[in-house]
């Protein structure tokens, strides 16, 4: 085959400079958001270095900025590694960098999928000769050449591993694109042995019904209020003490027949509106152990994202969780979960990632309320989804939506990345596949159930929150 015929057989290489500027960052059709492993008989990948396979980044880890576009593999804090093609192809593109890539190298495959290879310390001969030439003629460090055809070869390595560009030491950046697509190299058969379930840091529970009352003061009522119903019945059952130190009534007369009527009289008025206090301060907490912290956030609702409204997030770390969530408004959830891998020092992303309801008794005879078919196959009992991901593949505009995913403000106070159920006023980027009602969970008066979020890796590890509801 000349190389004319060949040069009509692929698309031509602004192709992918559109794909890498992003600007073929429109939201996925609805073919392409069905589709999961499409061509993958066709390819069969590899690992890009003849090492022992370990990783320091995974698919779609959070990042500060984004959304980690693919695999980080391991090169021991050693440079000049042999780096070679994933798969039979034509690398079509080189780029130098003093940031992102750095060094690196754009390979096509039959299959359509385009594989990135980062952070190199150089390039093989044929193509580090071009380079040189258009850095002489340009007269610029960085460089970008697009008009490449390089056959690669399979036992040939097309570069070395380095550390350049925006690398915190020395590793292979590695990525696999299809069209607008990033796609996960997990999902190809480049998997890491991994028999670690993910770690769980934070729950969080967002809602309006602690509006004006997510402060000190709300707690320190609550906990003042209950100590003195529990020390006036503990009065009443004849114990001795004092129930009221200011106003100096002893315990010992509670229970004689000699009290006076009217004195009587108040103390009952005083249990009564006791309990009402602590009653209606149960209704705007959202469980009745305290939360580790509380922020207020932008209300999901508000068009004007600045103002702050009246949603409030509670967040319990996992050994703290609420034994029950009493929820009286529109509500959301969120988690905060870490994946490891035996032995690795590092932490990834999550695979999965599912917030799920699970009603005692079916809503109105149904078993579910509009919760997609697949979702439930996935998930058999359970009823209602709130949100879901499974990262088999991320939008490449998407990956750039991070800080609207994350709970911003919890990052700010914590340093901890927290994922959100629920959808920002205006946000349209999401990794979640399955959306109700934009995230936002809406009770129904009078039912309960268990809240369910569901944590795994790509190898099936899987962690579990199961947590009980009661709507009022």
């Amino acid at each position: 085959m000349n190389g004319n015929a060949f040069k009509k057989r692929i698309p031509p290489c602004s192709l992918y400079a559109w794909i890498l500027l992003g600007i073929a960052g429109f939201p996925a059709t609805s073919a392409a958001q069905n589709w999961r492993h499409p061509e993958r008989d066709t390819v069969v990948y590899r690992y890009p270095m003849r090492i022992e396979p370990e990783i320091s980044g995974s698919f779609a880890e959070l990042r500060a900025t984004h959304f980690h576009g693919g695999m980080d593999f391991r090169t021991r804090q050693r440079e000049g590694i042999k780096v070679y093609s994933a798969a039979p192809g034509y690398i079509v593109r080189a780029t130098v960098e003093r940031a992102s890539y750095g060094n690196a190298l754009y390979v096509w495959h039959p299959n359509g999928t385009l594989s990135i290879y980062g952070h190199l310390k150089k390039f093989s001969q044929p193509v580090k000769r071009k380079v040189k030439r258009l850095q002489r003629q340009s007269g610029q460090f960085e460089v970008s050449l697009d008009n490449l055809y390089v056959k690669t070869r399979k036992n040939r390595a097309i570069a070395r591993s380095g550390n350049t560009g925006a690398s915190g030491g020395p590793h292979l950046h590695f990525e696999i694109l299809k069209d607008s697509l990033r796609l996960n190299p997990a999902c190809w058969g480049l998997e890491i042995p991994d028999t670690v379930a993910p770690e769980l840091l934070w729950f969080a529970f967002y809602s309006s019904s602690a509006a004006g009352h997510a402060d000190t003061s709300l707690l320190r009522h609550h906990e003042e209020a209950q100590k003195r119903l529990n020390a006036f019945n503990e009065a009443r059952q004849g114990k001795q003490g004092d129930l009221d130190s200011e106003t100096g009534i002893l315990a010992e007369y509670m229970g004689s027949p000699l009290l006076d009527y009217r004195m009587q009289q108040a103390l009952e008025q005083e249990r009564d509106s006791l309990r009402r206090c602590v009653l209606s301060l149960n209704d705007t907490l959202p469980s009745r152990n305290m939360a580790d912290l509380r922020l207020r956030l932008p209300s999901p609702h508000q068009t004007d994202p600045s103002d702050p409204g009246n949603w409030h997030g509670w967040y319990y770390k996992y050994e703290n969780l609420p034994d029950t969530l009493f929820i009286n408004a529109a509500s959301a959830f969120g988690l905060c979960a870490l994946d490891r891998i035996q032995e690795m020092p590092f932490h990834y992303g999550l695979y999965r990632l599912a917030f799920l309801i699970d009603w005692d008794e079916p809503i109105g005879g149904k078993q579910s309320n509009g919760t997609p078919a697949a979702e439930r196959g996935r998930n058999p009992g359970f009823q209602d989804t709130i949100a879901s991901y499974q990262l088999d593949y991320l939008p490449v505009a998407t990956c750039k939506a991070i800080r609207q995913h994350i709970d911003m403000p919890f990052y700010r106070a914590t340093k901890n990345r927290l994922e959100k159920s629920y959808l920002e006023p205006g946000q349209s980027l999401t990794p979640y596949r399955i959306l109700q009602n934009r995230g936002i969970f809406q009770p129904k008066p009078g039912s309960q159930g268990r809240l369910v979020i569901i944590a795994e890796d790509i190898a099936g590890n899987r962690s579990t929150i199961r947590i009980p509801f009661i709507c009022r």
